[in-house]
């Protein structure tokens, strides 16, 4: 990055800034001149804060106060913020882009003499906080953000009880809630959930229980001492203390208070499920009873697919309906018992399933007496080709007919008029050029009056049969 250094202002460092690059000499100017010589008084003015921009400008000497400048020697009226040099590097042939976040956002040529001071030390603070960013490389201090973010006390306690506020989250909205005892008790310990899950809550996802991998912006406070690290996409943002090697999130937690909430949430919980043994009896039932006719799926499956090809022409059994209730169900292998951890695995879309009790029954012998029913009824009700789909008249087209008629090539795309008078018989040139005239459905109809022919194709048309 190229600067220029002015005989009459030892302690300011001049950077062109914008897209024409203006070759400085001398500031001619008075107006000019005179802002010069207040930032340079404001300089010697101030606490001593080390040579800082030696990190950014390494071949200068002593303590200097970079001083943007721009269009024909004017000095631009922002100073310009040291993260616009920090991990970056600037073309010499180009002055420093003209963008908002790298400068400060007062001007410092309204300021008063005291308040100009009180500016200059700000921003010489700030050179000097990022004097000390800029000995190690960005990619390396977000590491050092990472490796602090999961040793912060809240983030460890979150990622070693994760399992538990998850299990919190999943009976929270669970219909299971709503049949332990009691009423008052439940309704308590959903109060209580809202409270102390509300710090878990408060971070977003990406961030449970790491940094996302999102891109970051580094951020300097350099009167605090910290460089805030934040995740656009996230809207999340923590504070990092590099003096520290630790971080701060935007609302710290009670510690004690967290360890001790969390624990009693989950004892809460357990009390009110022992207390509700029938629920957990219930669930278990459900448990035997999905295993039982797990070895039975292919009959389940055969018999519902014959179920539904008799389209209601005979009975169900609730054996199938149940089976099918309970493939939406998520039941544990190993028997459930009366806590927070083991309810969790369970998720019964509808509650009523609990009811059911078919201890005793021999499914295997009920699934084949029903399947033999079945087998019965589809052959009683089975496609026949004497079947007749459509009438008109007295006149029947039968299924037989229809499949005739459908197995002739191309036949989807001969005109109405024209199959009726293959299927009448009618022998005109145009049918022997085709040749329909030698194929099986030829007459087919002979004995139909013409337009009783026309009016059962459109209705089969129609129909789809």
């Amino acid at each position: 990055m190229r600067y220029v250094e002015l005989n009459d202002y030892p302690s300011l460092l001049i950077i062109p800034v914008g897209r024409k690059f203006p070759e400085v000499r001398s500031i001619g100017h008075k107006k000019q001149r005179g802002l010069l010589s207040r930032l340079q008084h404001a300089v010697d003015g101030i606490i001593e804060e080390g040579h800082a921009i030696q990190a950014f400008f390494p071949d200068i000497n002593g303590r200097r106060l970079p001083v943007p400048i721009y269009r024909k020697e004017e000095l631009y009226p922002h100073l310009i913020r040291p993260e616009s040099f920090l991990w970056k590097k600037h073309s010499d042939q180009r002055g420093l882009p003209i963008e908002k976040d790298s400068f400060y956002s007062v001007e410092y040529e309204t300021l008063s003499a005291q308040d100009l001071e009180a500016h200059v030390q700000r921003v010489m603070t700030d050179y000097s906080f990022a004097a000390i960013l800029q000995e190690r490389k960005r990619d390396e201090w977000l590491e050092s953000i990472r490796s602090a973010y999961s040793r912060h006390p809240f983030i460890e306690l979150a990622r070693t009880k994760q399992d538990v506020v998850q299990a919190v989250e999943i009976l929270n909205s669970s219909s299971l809630l709503g049949l332990l005892n009691s009423p008052e008790d439940v309704a308590f310990w959903r109060h209580r959930v809202e409270i102390v899950l509300r710090p878990y809550r408060s971070i977003p996802f990406p961030w449970r229980w790491d940094i996302c991998r999102h891109e970051k912006e580094l951020t300097l406070k350099a009167k605090e001492e910290i460089l805030s690290c934040t995740c656009h996409e996230c809207n999340y943002t923590i504070d990092y203390y590099p003096e520290e090697d630790r971080v701060t999130l935007p609302t710290e937690v009670n510690m004690e208070q967290a360890r001790k909430r969390i624990a009693t949430i989950e004892r809460q919980f357990n009390a009110m499920a022992e207390k509700t043994t029938d629920v957990v009896t219930a669930i278990r039932r459900l448990q035997d009873l999905k295993a039982a006719l797990r070895p039975l799926a292919g009959m389940i499956e055969r018999a519902r697919d014959l179920e539904e090809q008799l389209g209601g022409r005979a009975a169900s059994h609730p054996i199938l309906s149940i089976y099918q209730s309970l493939k939406g169900c998520k039941l544990p292998d190993r028997y459930v018992e009366p806590d927070l951890m083991s309810l969790s695995l369970v998720h019964i879309p509808d509650i009523s399933l609990l009811k059911t009790n078919l201890e005793g029954e021999d499914f295997q012998q009920t699934l084949e007496d029903h399947l033999s029913y079945l087998e019965r009824k589809e052959q009683e009700y089975r496609p026949s080709p004497d079947d007749v789909m459509v009438e008109v008249k007295g006149y029947g087209l039968t299924r037989g007919m229809i499949e005739d008629i459908e197995g002739v090539p191309g036949w989807s795309d001969i005109p109405v008029h024209l199959l009726v008078q293959i299927l009448k018989g009618e022998a005109t040139s145009k049918i022997r050029r085709m040749g329909l005239n030698d194929t099986s459905i030829f007459a087919m109809l002979s004995s139909w009056p013409a337009k009783y022919i026309t009016q059962a194709m459109i209705k089969w048309k129609k129909s789809g049969a």
